[in-house]
């Protein structure tokens, strides 16, 4: 089975996103994907994911997953945790969370702050499973959370069905773009999401993915200058260009 494609997040950022959500989902149509993952902003509240919600539930498009970022230096939850789990149960949407710390002290990747991200995981996931709502831990760089090896780590100390990891090819070029192969043999027996832009190493990653059968969704990301004028002409641009790579990482 071949994975599903999906406009990924850095498509909705405040600043790429067109003005309304009403022609989103025609674009994303147009383009041949099944849906997007939209970023929930540190100011948001839940309004935006819901409207956008909704635009696709009208077209029958997916919201494949719901970018959040999480402070393990906070002292408490955030405050939008239980209406978005909510908005979410039924619609088979991953939380894809990306871990960051405010702590001065927490470099990215520092085993130190692993007991206060997994105490921080299990509250999310316990009030997450009962609705269904599937989990997955999302490496950024310069987050806290920001190798692979680290959302490995903290999934094998949970130990949890509902937590699985997300592998980010721009991410991981940009933290320094090493054991590409190495890393996905950690990350696969874990992986429910992937994005990626169309760079060489790409269709490498998109060979190792076949390879090793894998059947979860894939984001397409936007390349840094998009026009965000003709934002619906890159992303159809954007899936035309995955599909030459699928094509290339068959040959």
């Amino acid at each position: 089975m071949q994975p599903v494609c999906y406009a990924a997040d850095d498509w909705f950022t405040p600043d790429a996103r067109p003005p309304t959500v009403g022609g989103i989902p025609a674009a994303i149509t147009a383009a041949g994907l099944c849906g997007l993952a939209w970023p929930l902003a540190g100011d948001d509240g839940c309004a935006p994911l819901r409207e956008i919600a909704a635009a696709l539930d009208r077209t029958n498009l997916k919201l494949v997953a719901v970018e959040w970022r999480m402070d393990i230096h906070s002292a408490a939850p955030d405050p939008r945790v239980d209406e978005v789990l909510r908005l979410l149960a039924g619609r088979e949407t991953l939380l894809d969370v990306t871990l960051v710390s405010t702590s001065p002290h927490d470099a990215p990747s520092a085993p130190r702050g692993d007991r206060r991200a997994a105490a921080l995981l299990t509250d999310l996931l316990d009030r997450a499973e009962p609705l269904g709502v599937p989990l997955s831990l999302s490496p950024r760089h310069g987050c806290w959370l920001a190798r692979t090896e680290d959302a490995v780590r903290l999934g094998m100390r949970l130990n949890r069905a509902a937590l699985g990891t997300t592998f980010h090819l721009t991410d991981w070029r940009q933290a320094d773009g090493d054991m590409l192969d190495a890393r996905l043999d950690i990350a696969i027996p874990r992986l429910a999401n992937v994005t990626l832009d169309d760079a060489g190493d790409a269709t490498r990653l998109v060979q190792r993915l076949l390879t090793a059968g894998y059947a979860g969704p894939i984001g397409l990301q936007k390349s840094v200058d998009t026009p965000i004028h003709d934002w619906t002409g890159s992303l159809r641009a954007a899936s035309s260009a995955y599909s030459g790579l699928v094509t290339r990482a068959r040959r």
